[in-house]
């Protein structure tokens, strides 16, 4: 009686069982990625819609009150998380004014920081998220613009040059697609949203 050795797996049959293994892990990881960056999207855009209804708060009645626009010299943030109206998580201790590292910081981790300058001329506060990297400017950006009826500009920089306009009637917010070429590779991006104030 003949006995039969018992044939294992070759080679090739082990590396294509792990490449199909490392495929489906591959799949997974990714799809858990994009979900986090849309999770972390929708919490900014939530946070966004607190900050200004705490700013608005104090605007409705006199309006902005500040010279200029969106520069340092009307840099409100730290007035903001002085009397409260950044989401608690997002404040670190004292906010020292044109101190970044001390200003409330976002989901997006990685240093990315929120901030809040004034513009008289057109009665608009903007709030900018700063240090985002690309997929994560590209979700931010989608889920803010076209968001909210009192948008009155947007903006975003992508490292080296921002991008920006004033939202009307015959100027509708960017398309997805403009989004996506505006915001860089890297991780220096900006996404801006001005709110009137009244």
């Amino acid at each position: 009686m003949k006995i039969r050795a018992q044939r294992g797996f070759t080679l090739t049959e082990l590396a294509i069982v792990l490449g199909i293994v490392g495929g489906i892990i591959g799949g997974i990881w990714y799809a858990a990625s994009n979900a986090n960056i849309a999770n972390k999207a929708q919490k900014s855009a939530t946070q966004i819609m607190q900050i200004y209804n705490g700013y608005k708060s104090i605007y409705t009645r006199t309006g902005i009150d500040t010279a200029s626009c969106f520069t340092a010299t009307n840099d409100v943030t730290c007035l903001g998380v002085n009397a409260g109206f950044f989401p608690s998580e997002m404040v670190l201790g004292a906010c020292t004014p044109n101190t970044p590292s001390t200003y409330p910081q976002t989901p997006w981790g990685n240093g990315s920081y929120a901030t809040v300058q004034t513009c008289q001329s057109h009665n608009t506060f903007a709030i900018t998220y700063s240090a985002l990297s690309q997929a994560s400017c590209i979700s931010l950006a989608n889920a803010i613009y076209n968001s909210t009826s009192a948008m009155s500009y947007q903006a975003m920089y992508n490292g080296t040059t921002w991008f920006s306009q004033w939202v009307t009637s015959a100027t509708p917010p960017w398309t997805s697609a403009t989004i996506a070429a505006q915001c860089g590779a890297n991780n220096s991006n900006a996404v801006q949203i001005g709110l009137l104030a009244q």
